[in-house]
């Protein structure tokens, strides 16, 4: 009986000294946490509200902000919208890149602020310290490319390289509408240093196509040939495929795997204007004036206005009185 009162006994001076101990704590930390309080319901809250308007709001906000951070200086939160604060008013961003600590946001907004006063080199030395910046300017890119931008894009380019120029799983996107672009502008070698990052990352048909159109207009129909051939083995449904394929062996001087190449792509796409054209021109040299006939109609047909005048004007050269029935 005599050790369990004892015991009792104990256990309410436990339970005595945690209490006043964490009493004790929280007093010492009371002003930390009133101010965490204050700083999140009040402060910030108030000032992101603010940072849309005009500057004298801006110059509310900075203040708040500025309160919060001298009572509560980790306020990692504080930190980074005083530091946004400050670049929206225009402020040198050397004042506050101190306050910016290791804090990611804080550092890719002053960065922000360095690269829009020209100061490109700063800005880039900021943004290599937070991971994901690249990725931010990437996607940038991919969505100024998507709406036709390609200033914007080939912008946002630039910088997602400058800070990882490294390729990696996920940015082949990037790759191909750099690609795609350079082809647009007929840059052939850049052309082909994009395609080729974008096949290393994702080897695809469709890169494989790219490239290999790529090797035909630098000459290199040897290398188009390869991978033209490993494309239409992964997908025999590219008609842009057994286009290419056919200029690269007739390019090579074979003419009749050329023609072949070029009938197998019309038997799936048999309405194909460019691959109706192509074997025109085949089936001409070859004597086969029907045939050729047939397919300079539906390239003029199908075709765009480019290719619709150049198949007409096959068309009369061959001045047949009688022309054959196509469909």
């Amino acid at each position: 009986m005599f050790f369990l009162e004892r015991s009792r006994t104990i256990r309410k001076i436990w339970s005595v000294g945690l209490g006043l101990f964490l009493i004790g704590v929280i007093c010492w930390q009371r002003e930390a946490l009133l101010a965490e309080v204050w700083t999140n319901a009040g402060g910030i809250a108030l000032s992101r509200a603010l940072l849309a308007h005009d500057e004298d709001s801006l110059e509310k906000a900075k203040t708040l902000l500025y309160r919060a951070q001298q009572v509560y200086p980790r306020g990692v939160a504080t930190s980074r919208l005083l530091v946004r604060t400050a670049v929206a008013m225009g402020e040198d961003p050397v004042i506050w890149e101190p306050l910016s600590g290791k804090d990611a946001l804080a550092l890719f907004f002053l960065g922000m602020a360095y690269y829009e006063r020209g100061e490109e080199t700063r800005a880039l030395s900021l943004w290599k310290k937070v991971s994901g910046s690249a990725w931010y300017f990437m996607y940038k890119g991919n969505r100024a490319y998507e709406k036709g931008d390609w200033l914007g894009a080939r912008k946002s380019y630039t910088l997602s390289l400058a800070i990882d120029p490294f390729p990696s799983p996920g940015r082949e996107q990037m790759y191909q509408n750099l690609c795609r672009a350079e082809v647009s502008q007929r840059h052939w070698a850049a052309a082909e240093h994009w395609c080729s990052l974008a096949l290393r990352l994702r080897r695809n048909e469709w890169n494989l196509v790219w490239l290999g159109r790529i090797y035909l207009q630098q000459g290199k129909s040897a290398e188009a040939l390869l991978l033209l051939k490993e494309a239409l083995k992964r997908n025999n449904r590219i008609p842009s495929g057994y286009y290419y394929l056919g200029l690269a062996l007739q390019r090579l001087g074979r003419t009749g795997e050329a023609l072949s190449a070029l009938e197998q792509g019309l038997e799936f796409f048999p309405d194909h204007p460019y691959l109706n054209f192509a074997a025109g021109d085949l089936y001409l040299q070859q004597g086969q004036i029907d045939r050729a006939y047939c397919c300079y109609w539906k390239a003029a047909r199908y075709g765009g206005r480019r290719l619709q005048n150049k198949a007409q004007e096959k068309l009369l050269r061959l001045g047949m009185k009688r022309a054959p029935l196509c469909y």
